[in-house]
């Protein structure tokens, strides 16, 4: 419990949090003029900050924005996009922990045990996927010498992400930098209850790539989720959340072919085999794979304990 209250310098800078759509490369309010209170939820009833509640008029914004930075963003030689994304790796470990003080507010985490390393694993991210951007080749096939036959690989073009609230910063970690890697260009939807550090994360992105290039939308996701899910101009649905919404999102964008991506809940065991006993970090790794310091709030918490019957 130490671990989730913040300093107070820390509490005040981050008091009163209030962030914006950002649509265009521009941070706006949402068409529809109302907000939504975000919440601590390691403090029962205290208000955060607060976030625009965007409607579909929001998602069509973004969208048009996205599909129009795409014809550019394509066109980047993997070079630069790598710049780009090395540099936004950058400024997310300048302001690291400003990061994990936002995580541990926004979704009441521990600051040493999941907060600050989620951040690391953001910034390494970034970096990781800007080593291979130019790593997207095809192949050239052997038919002869009357045929030339190749395949090349191309971006999808607005790939939507919608994410948690139990570790937003990881989530968006495995989809955004690999998306911008490839050439798409890509709307976040942040998790109605953890949207703040998504945001702050699209504001710094802003600086280094092209207005449109990356979108991020806060609201409720019976909106907004089923906006994009559904939307024509929306090539690529990547999902991480709980199994029942998921199956919806599924039947969403299958209904019009769209490219998918779903991580849902599990069911995990963990299993000791008798030559671990002796390990004497086995107490360790069977809290981590519980996620006992996550509150239990994960997709890969072992659920349950498989011990050999020796």
């Amino acid at each position: 419990m130490t671990e989730i209250i913040l300093d107070e310098r820390a509490a005040g800078i981050l008091a009163g949090v209030e962030q914006l759509l950002w649509i265009d490369g521009r941070a706006t309010e949402a068409s529809t003029g109302e907000w939504r209170e975000v919440r601590n939820p390691a403090r029962r009833g205290e208000v955060i900050g607060r976030v625009p509640a965007a409607g579909e008029e929001d998602v069509n914004r973004a969208v048009s924005a996205a599909r129009r930075a795409f014809i550019e963003w394509r066109s980047v030689h993997f070079t630069d996009r790598a710049r780009a994304l090395l540099a936004i790796a950058d400024d997310i470990e300048a302001e690291a922990e400003k990061f994990a003080q936002l995580t541990a507010l926004d979704t009441g985490n521990a600051l040493s045990s999941q907060a600050r390393p989620e951040v690391k694993t953001l910034v390494s991210l970034f970096r990781y996927f800007a080593g291979v951007a130019g790593e997207s080749k095809g192949v050239t096939l052997p038919a002869g010498d009357q045929q030339l036959q190749y395949t090349r690989r191309e971006p999808l073009g607005v790939v939507a992400c919608i994410l948690p609230w139990n570790s937003p910063l990881m989530i968006a970690a495995f989809k955004v930098p690999a998306a911008l890697a490839a050439g798409n260009t890509v709307i976040l939807k942040a998790a109605d209850d953890a949207p703040l550090t998504i945001q702050y994360l699209a504001q710094v992105c802003q600086r280094h790539v092209p207005a449109g290039v990356v979108n991020s939308l806060t609201g409720r996701g019976s909106v907004i989720g089923n906006a994009l899910s559904t939307h024509p101009g929306v090539d690529k649905v990547s999902f991480t959340g709980s199994t029942e919404v998921g199956r919806g999102v599924a039947a969403q964008a299958s209904e019009r072919l769209a490219h998918l991506s779903l991580e849902l809940g599990g069911k995990n065991p963990s299993i000791v085999f008798p030559d671990a006993v002796e390990d004497e970090g086995i107490l360790d790794g069977l809290m981590l794979s519980s996620r006992f310091a996550r509150q239990g709030q994960s997709c890969t918490a072992g659920s349950r304990l498989f011990l050999h019957e020796d």
